[in-house]
């Protein structure tokens, strides 16, 4: 048997092949140019899906070979706990990385609507005010919302940017309709960047299935994450670092 079939096929680079379209920025002579976002993420999973396979295949060697002493046994835990710590160190600094992307998208966002403008210039913040009050003074919720989506429509950011500056209330607004208002600006304002958010949270999320699932397959020797196999390492861990201090 394939040593690398034990594992998780999310942990494989194939996972996330197929978002790659939506992080293409360009192209070159050689074809499609990616975002190092995506080259970042893919890595990333690359290295995770390298050192399980390696592990692996020490495993299976192992156990073709029928080797069962104790020094073996502790090579390959030690070689594990090893690769893995790294692993989860990759994964750390890389879904920060990604998480980073992602808030600087929502700040594009936002500076593409102006809600910062409108809360902090002191002309801006006139106004805003003066347009939440008409908001708020239109008779029904619908009429709120069918008019700040209309100016969403018709690039009126401005009073789009007044209503989410402040507190939905202030606008006449349940959270709700404040949410949606907020997701329907991004979409008109900041296509670009709110596309890119939302591709950057799936490899977010795809990145971090797979690490859950190299955890769990590890767990045994690792001592990492809430099975039964990753306590029973722990506590036997726990017995060897105190023998090894008397």
């Amino acid at each position: 048997m394939d040593p690398s079939s034990t594992l998780s096929p999310s942990v494989s680079p194939d996972a996330v092949e197929p978002l790659a379209p939506e992080f293409v920025i360009g192209h070159d002579a050689n074809g499609p140019v990616l975002s190092p976002i995506f080259t970042t993420g893919r890595g990333l999973l690359a290295r995770m899906y390298e050192d399980s396979v390696k592990l692996a295949e020490a495993e299976a060697g192992i156990k073709r070979a029928g080797l069962t002493d104790p020094q073996t046994v502790d090579r390959l835990r030690n070689g594990a706990r090893k690769i893995m710590g790294n692993v989860a160190k990759s994964v750390e600094s890389g879904l920060a990385t990604l998480t980073a992307a992602e808030a600087q998208c929502a700040a594009d966002i936002q500076a593409a609507i102006g809600t910062e403008e409108s809360r902090s210039q002191v002309c801006a913040n006139a106004r805003a005010a003066e347009i939440r009050a008409w908001v708020r003074s239109l008779p029904t919720p619908s009429a709120r919302t069918d008019a700040l989506l209309a100016a969403c429509r018709d690039g009126e950011k401005e009073i789009v940017a007044a209503c989410l500056a402040a507190p939905a209330a202030l606008s006449g607004l349940d959270a709700r309709s404040r949410d949606n208002l907020a997701a329907t600006a991004a979409e008109s304002f900041a296509p670009a960047a709110t596309k890119m958010k939302a591709s950057i949270a799936k490899l977010r999320g795809l990145i971090q299935t797979a690490a859950d699932a190299t955890d769990r397959r590890w767990a045994g020797m690792t001592g990492v994450g809430e099975s039964a196999a990753a306590e029973a390492q722990r506590r036997l861990l726990a017995v060897e670092q105190a023998g090894g201090a008397q």
